[in-house]
């Protein structure tokens, strides 16, 4: 309803299930987004460098909904449950002022940024 009002709007679904995703595109587009192997349209592309510990974040696609040129979507990733394992381990190293921690647990807020 935004993006039929004039606003330009993305959809985030930074969630391991993924149900927004699934929601806005259709089973052969997610095969595509989705192929074995690497993620690199989905929100666990843009966080695969940190997971990897050779970089930050990379600059995240958004996905254009259908004819909206207003309306994005930041496609989920079921792989991406594997990145809460290694954000709660992250917690603790954050209270003790480790950068990489931090960055990892920033990591969703930064890339909707």
């Amino acid at each position: 309803m935004p993006a039929d009002c004039g606003l330009r709007v993305v959809a985030a679904d930074p969630d391991s299930h993924a149900n927004l995703t699934a929601a806005f595109l259709d089973e052969d587009r997610l095969e595509q987004l989705w192929p074995d192997g690497e993620h690199s349209e989905t929100v666990l592309g843009a966080v695969e460098p940190l997971l990897r510990g050779i970089g930050d974040l990379r600059t995240p696609h958004l996905e254009l909904i259908g004819a909206h040129e207003r309306l994005a979507l930041l496609v989920g990733d079921l792989g991406r449950s594997g990145f809460e394992d290694d954000l709660s381990s992250q917690w603790p190293d954050c209270l003790d002022g480790k950068e990489r921690a931090f960055r990892g647990m920033s990591a969703f807020w930064r890339i909707m940024q």
